[in-house]
């Protein structure tokens, strides 16, 4: 069952599953406990349950979530453990559910699809794409 609250804004599970992968992946069912300690017995039990792709999920718990992680795995350096998470969901969702959207050799193509992909995973707010020039681009998101 989905960990949301009335009035709260929502994500899809694809996000905390791709988080709870990222855990396994630097350092397997140790790591995912000691970062799940960190949490309230709901969202624990909430992350350890069936966590599917296509529910929503409560964006308080995915913000719970990713702060035990940094605490655990880079108290010092917040900025780079989000960088790195974000890196690790992209290479799970681009190869995964998003792999339509990419497009070898043009980076334009999977960018000018940041407004869909962004509403497949959060319910408010949205994400705007700007060309720029043949290298470069602007994303703005707007009301999350």
């Amino acid at each position: 069952m989905a960990a949301t609250t009335s009035g709260s804004a929502r994500i899809k599970g694809g996000i905390l599953i791709a988080r709870l992968r990222f855990l396994r992946e630097r350092g397997g069912d140790p790591l995912v406990a000691r970062v799940l300690e960190r949490l309230p017995a709901d969202d624990r039990r909430v992350l350890t349950g069936q966590v599917l792709h296509v529910s929503w999920y409560s964006l308080d718990l995915n913000l719970r979530l990713d702060d035990a992680i940094a605490v655990e795995l880079s108290p010092g350096d917040r900025k780079g453990i989000f960088l790195e998470m974000g890196r690790s969901s992209a290479d799970v969702n681009l190869a995964g559910p998003h792999k339509a959207y990419v497009k070898v050799g043009d980076p334009h193509s999977l960018l000018s699809k940041a407004p869909v992909i962004y509403k497949s995973y959060y319910e408010t707010g949205n994400r705007t794409y700007e060309r720029v020039g043949d290298t470069t681009a602007v994303l703005r998101t707007f009301d999350a």
